[in-house]
């Protein structure tokens, strides 16, 4: 994706999406992802970092 293209090894993205398939995608983009507590009301979000 562009946003995979636009990291730098060892570059980070979050989003308060915590989406099935926005992890998925970011996975298949080659990030390293997980789901994690989300800030204030919502109840999870989503961490991503590209290895490297």
């Amino acid at each position: 994706t562009g946003v995979a293209r636009r990291t730098a090894p060892g570059g980070t993205a979050a989003t308060y999406t915590a989406a099935g398939f926005v992890r998925r995608g970011l996975a298949e983009a080659g990030f390293e992802v997980e789901r994690t507590a989300g800030y204030a009301h919502k109840r999870h979000m989503t961490r991503a970092r590209m290895p490297g």
